[in-house]
């Protein structure tokens, strides 16, 4: 049950942002060292915005006793094909966390995905309010996705075959389903449209001497860029992090990426004494070996489906390898299915577990993610033409010692998905001169820094700044660290949106230190159930 269900939870992190595999055992670490929760009373309100505030909470998902605020939300009624502004209508959520201060920024926030919702963000941004004071973090999410009007199926249902994740059978269903609500008006949900409601939504909160900009993570990028070829001084400065090249964005090379960048990676475990030492001094042949020695019944005590033991395994390594603290369970993961004692293998257990959930099934709870948005958007716009064969791409996923299993699930839908016709801005960078800010780490198996590359060249006016971030994952906002509870990513964010048009000190890159292949007692804990990385 595991490998059919749990393993297709993993394509909601395919271009994902700030909903990446590190989020650790509390996602609110991923800020700055924390300062006094802000405490700002959000009454209802009707202002002079053009859109109708209603006080809720931040953290939609708030734990018992975990510390959250009082937020202003609204839901905005767009059109579902913006060329037909009296047809049929869809909502978008909007949410703002008011400043401890007066505002003099208003900082949108746009996840990956395709399919994220802004809802990654809450945690994060509830920790850095207190300390930026003067900024406001504003949370949309795209049409289909999140809190917005999401495109869904009954395969989600909690009481279907496979609960809220969707078994490979129930996909041909699921497609009836949507198909059956939007019918031709599905085409409707593409990145122009998600622009344009973006673009809407600024509009409508644009206040006197109040800043607006944009952050976009992953996915996100993508879709600010189709905003500023719609608008290109829309916002007074644009922050893209972890950047999809818009020019040529083809996911069916994604678990390629994600082997080449795994191997990248234990290639450097090799060059650190302990690490080294665990794995013999060859980190990639020692991977490889055990998975084949998987493969053959080694360590059967995870399962008497011996390839089904080692798909898991390759799949966890692609679900880790995003984020810089949790990849460093990659070589631990692989040492202790090598050792295979009673102990080890309840560590691998747990490490499975908390990536896939139990071997009885998945999630029982609706997740903001919406795979079907992901499908719908990513095979439209986001994957090579001609595509590549079915038989290509799982080819690629069994030569890889770490993918995320998405290029042949995906590519088998494709004849059948309804997909839409990219529109005349498709694969064009935007011409704009507004201030930007742009980071990629050197270790994303998401969007490459070859590929982010290409920003660099498209932005290259005044006030445009490029910065690779060393051996860093997936989004640097969460990724970058410096120390303990502070990222690079962050010192730069919190600087430029300070003075967009001044120089940036970009020193910050030096201090990075994120190749420590031991896990913190924390992280242990979360992923092993034990004190120790190796022991």
């Amino acid at each position: 049950m595991r490998a059919n269900v749990l393993v297709i939870l993993l394509l909601s992190s395919a271009c994902s942002g700030a909903t990446t595999v590190d989020a650790g055992p509390d996602p609110s670490d991923a800020g700055v060292v924390m300062t006094a929760d802000a405490n700002v009373d959000a009454g209802a309100d009707a202002g002079p915005t053009g859109l109708t505030w209603t006080s809720c909470a931040w953290v939609w998902d708030a734990r018992p006793g975990e510390p959250n605020e009082n937020a202003e939300c609204a839901e905005l009624e767009v059109p579902l094909d913006w060329d037909e502004p009296a047809g049929r209508t869809i909502t978008i959520d909007v949410r703002r966390l008011p400043s401890p201060s007066p505002t003099v920024t208003d900082l949108f926030l746009l996840n990956g995905g395709p399919g994220g919702s802004a809802a990654g963000f809450e945690r994060l941004m509830r920790s850095l309010s207190p300390s930026w004071r003067d900024v406001r973090p504003v949370l949309v999410d795209a049409r289909g996705a999140g809190r917005s009007t999401r495109l869904g199926c009954s395969a989600e249902a909690a009481d279907s075959p496979g609960s809220v994740s969707i078994l490979t059978e129930e996909w041909e269903s699921c497609l009836a389903d949507v198909q059956s609500r939007w019918g031709e008006d599905l085409a409707h949900f593409n990145t122009t449209n998600t622009a344009r409601d973006l673009l809407e939504v600024a509009r409508l909160i644009r206040e006197p001497d109040v800043s607006q900009i944009v952050y976009g993570a992953s996915y996100g990028t993508y879709w600010v860029n189709r905003a500023l070829q719609l608008d290109p001084h829309a916002f007074d400065a644009v922050v893209l992090d972890g950047i999809v090249n818009v020019a040529d964005p083809d996911l069916t090379l994604i678990d390629r990426w994600h082997d080449e960048v795994t191997r990248s990676y234990l290639a450097l475990c090799d060059l650190d004494e302990e690490c080294s030492a665990r794995l013999g001094g060859d980190a990639v042949a020692m991977v490889e070996d055990v998975l084949s020695r998987v493969t053959a019944g080694h360590c059967s005590e995870l399962g008497d489906d011996f390839e089904q033991n080692n798909l898991l395994l390759r799949v966890a390594m692609g679900a880790l390898i995003s984020g810089s603290r949790a990849r460093a369970a990659i070589p631990a993961l692989m040492y202790r299915v090598d050792r295979c004692s009673p102990a080890d293998v309840a560590a691998v257990e747990q490490v499975l577990t908390l990536i896939f959930g139990s071997a009885e099934g998945g999630p029982t709870e609706p997740d903001l993610f919406s795979i079907v948005l992901a499908h719908h958007v990513t095979l439209s716009e986001l994957w090579a033409s001609p595509a590549p064969s079915t038989e290509t791409l799982q080819a690629i996923a069994d030569a890889a010692i770490a993918h995320k299993n998405i290029g042949a699930q995906f590519g088998a839908r494709q004849a059948s998905w309804p997909t839409y016709e990219p529109d005349a801005l498709h694969g064009i960078w935007a011409t704009t001169d507004v201030p930007m800010l742009m980071m990629n780490g050197t270790l994303d198996p998401q969007t490459t820094i070859a590929s982010a590359r290409a920003a660099e060249l498209a932005f290259a006016g005044p006030n445009q700044t490029f910065v690779e971030m060393p051996n860093v994952g997936h989004v640097t906002l969460t990724n970058s660290w410096t120390r303990p509870n502070a990222t690079c990513a962050i010192a730069l964010l919190t600087q430029f949106m300070r003075g967009p048009e001044s120089t940036l000190d970009t020193s910050c890159v030096d201090d990075i230190d994120v190749l420590d292949f031991e896990l913190t007692a924390d992280y242990a804990q979360a992923f092993f159930g034990v004190d120790e990385t190796w022991d």
